[in-house]
């Protein structure tokens, strides 16, 4: 007759082989204890949001492709001036294309890199490389004779003005995706000038809190004084060695059983003996053979 089977087991249908029974995965925490800051918005939110992204798309595409139509064709005149280049038609017309195509694809790498949440690298470089050289073409053509008064310093100052405002929203965007994905640190918390202010607040206390965050990525100012008084109760100053030693102690977190356990052991000579430490603890001292005297 089969042994009843306990807890964690369970008996298959022949009966033969008892088989550990599949333990329940973790219950997920519910909404209602999620941090104010990480709650799910609301459609609504979320739709002005999306909205909102989309107008800065649209008008920070506007503003580079903007400075490329109206420099155009100074670029070509550029080109064709014996100044210039001095190329025949229509290869101003290439110039054009070419400088402007090259400098779409690198927009573009750099775009999707930021998507990535990666840095754009030699593409952003190339990025403004060629806005450089857009602005020099523009300003030597602005000091040509004839030239409007003001175009010396506007299709030069626009020229550079897109990548400068493209370099800035991807800059961000890179940085909100990195901290959603834990690859960058969290925004440290705003513990106030009151806090900071001696006589008013506790600047040592905040000081320590703000060291604590910094180390442990907190990005509120409760968790991060209270883990600051959790790891250094005693008011220190030094919170690198405290989260270390806190580390360790939670490594070799014995019970006072244990503890007691391994000291017999040592006395006794078992930690060095082929023998398990519990077999040769649990024999009767007494009922050893005792070793005859020489």
């Amino acid at each position: 007759m089969p042994a009843p089977t306990g807890a964690g087991t369970a008996v298959t249908q022949k009966g033969s082989l008892p088989v550990k029974a599949t333990e329940r995965p973790p219950a997920t925490p519910s909404r209602e204890h999620e941090p104010p800051g990480r709650a799910q918005r609301p459609a609504i939110a979320r739709f002005a949001i999306g909205a909102m992204l989309a107008m800065v798309v649209v008008l920070l595409a506007i503003v580079i492709v903007t400075p490329i139509a109206l420099s155009s064709q100074d670029l070509i005149d550029w080109a064709a001036a014996p100044s210039g280049l001095n190329l025949p038609d229509p290869w101003p017309m290439a110039v054009f294309i070419s400088l402007d195509a090259a400098a779409g694809v690198c927009v573009l790498l750099t775009v999707y890199s930021a998507w990535r949440g990666e840095p754009a690298g030699v593409f952003g470089v190339l990025v403004w490389c060629f806005a450089l050289a857009s602005a020099t073409a523009n300003l030597r053509h602005g000091q040509q004779p004839g030239a409007a008064p003001d175009a010396i310093w506007f299709f030069p100052l626009m020229s550079l003005a897109g990548p400068a405002l493209l370099e800035a929203v991807l800059g961000r965007f890179r940085r909100w995706f990195q901290r959603q994905t834990g690859r960058r640190n969290r925004a440290m918390p705003a513990f106030g000038w009151r806090r900071w202010t001696p006589g008013l607040g506790a600047p040592r206390d905040t000081y320590g809190a703000y060291r604590t965050a910094l180390l442990l990525g907190i990005d509120t100012v409760e968790a991060a004084i209270r883990t600051y008084h959790q790891v250094c109760p005693d008011g220190s100053l030094h919170v690198a060695t405290a989260i270390r030693q806190r580390d360790v102690n939670r490594r070799h977190d014995f019970s006072r059983r244990q503890v007691e356990f391994i000291r017999s052991a040592g006395k006794l000579g078992l930690l060095d003996s082929p023998v398990p430490p519990v077999q040769r603890l649990t024999q009767n001292p007494a009922s050893e053979p005792s070793t005859p005297d020489h």
